[in-house]
């Protein structure tokens, strides 16, 4: 392998590991158990479960309706953004 491929293989690893933290470990209001299991595919509380799903599968779908349905259990702008930020396929990839 060349210097460069190294070197960029090495950068993404880090942006990456810096991508996990944030989504994952950074301090939020949303509990670190809910954005596990976000992460993971595990079994969330509806209406996120479905809320995540959607976001996972469909994206393009994502109403406002789909926002305000979130507001309306409770859940802040944290907690909403947090699970739409969820990047599954990047998070589970190996670095």
């Amino acid at each position: 392998m060349s210097s460069s491929t190294d070197e960029a293989e090495s950068r993404h690893a880090t942006l990456l590991a810096a991508l996990r933290h944030a989504v994952l470990d950074a301090p939020a209001h949303t509990d670190p158990g809910l954005r596990s299991a976000a992460s993971g595919g595990g079994a969330l509380p509806e209406p996120l479960g479905a809320y995540v799903g959607k976001v996972r599968d469909q994206s393009y779908r994502i109403t406002g309706t789909d926002v305000e349905t979130l507001r309306a259990t409770g859940l802040g702008e944290d907690e909403i953004s947090r699970s739409r930020l969820r990047p599954p396929s990047a998070l589970r990839c190996e670095a």
